[in-house]
């Protein structure tokens, strides 16, 4: 009986440690980065990256109603639209009631219900989408895109997107403003540590925004790079931003075996990215910020009112 019950203790904790090699592992299908160039009618737009949403639905459906009301919004996952466990996962299968057929049409009908299929930039997968993928071949975001109509939009790990603004200065000039995503998996879970290394990594060379998920941490922050300007030769100030929204998890079993802090999303927040001429109309900046969409709307309620007065 002692035998035995020691053969059953090294099969389970081998069951456990192919389970977590399974979730954690680094082989992704691939690596490379998808180019995504997006042409935005006028200077300014808004943005809004939707991650770790873990199956909370309802949570995503409400985000996407909301967003449908912003002029000039765009949005896409982070990764972890879903969370897709495996026997033996911190997410066991047999807490989960939906099957991932079942999360993947559910977020396919709910995206075409409000029309905002044209709106989504790109779709990339998470962790938990990639440890799904590696185990059964059931791809999750190309099985979303190619349901949407749109399979070209499918970047898997890491996309590059590149918004083309007009040029409040010059008409008909578009100003490029380069937005990084990837799930983030692989980098560190200190926010601090993980702004060095992206800053570091060659995938950020040319990057005005960085856009991360995984860690459930809310986190927004700007700083200055030297970058080269190839039209003066010379080394200049750049502001670089990195962004995670956070998670759609709040308190869970999930959350906390897997060691995540509970904390949700910001409530409404979204990223505004602008094109601002100086004083003089010499020049311009861009400026990245978060702003609440109630204040979006407000605004726009305002200049509508204007427009009519006059």
């Amino acid at each position: 009986m002692e035998k035995e019950r020691e053969i059953y203790e090294q099969l389970l904790a081998k069951k456990r440690n192919d389970a977590q090699i399974a979730q954690t592992s680094s082989k992704h299908s691939s690596s490379s980065t998808v180019k995504f160039d997006v042409d935005v009618k006028g200077s300014v737009f808004y943005l809004h990256p939707l991650g770790d949403v873990h199956d909370q639905l309802l949570k995503f459906i409400k985000n996407l109603k909301e967003d449908k009301k912003i002029p000039n919004m765009y949005w896409f996952p982070v990764g972890d639209i879903t969370t897709m466990p495996i026997v033996g996962s911190v997410s066991n299968v047999y807490g989960i009631s939906n099957t991932p057929e079942d999360s993947v049409y559910n977020i396919v009908d709910a995206i075409k219900e409000l029309g905002m299929q044209d709106n989504l930039v790109c779709w990339l997968d998470g962790n938990h989408e990639q440890r799904l993928n590696k185990n059964t071949s059931f791809r999750v975001g190309r099985m979303i895109t190619e349901s949407l109509g749109c399979p070209e939009k499918y970047a898997e790990n890491i996309a590059q997107i590149n918004f083309n603004i007009d040029n409040p200065l010059k008409p008909g000039e578009k100003i490029t403003f380069t937005v990084l995503a990837r799930h983030g998996e692989k980098t560190s879970a200190n926010v601090g540590r993980k702004l060095d290394q992206t800053l570091k990594s060659p995938l950020f060379k040319g990057v005005d925004l960085n856009i991360d998920g995984h860690t459930h941490k809310i986190f927004y922050g700007s700083t200055k790079m030297k970058v080269f300007d190839p039209v003066t030769k010379t080394y200049v100030d750049r502001n670089t931003y990195s962004a995670n929204f956070g998670s759609f998890e709040e308190k869970s079993e999930y959350a906390e075996r897997a060691g995540y802090p509970l904390t949700g999303r910001p409530d409404g927040e979204i990223l505004r990215i602008a094109v601002v001429p100086n004083e003089n109309k010499t020049d311009y900046s861009i400026c990245v910020d978060f702003i609440n969409r109630r204040e979006v709307l407000k605004q726009e309620t305002l200049t509508a009112n204007e427009k009519l007065q006059n």
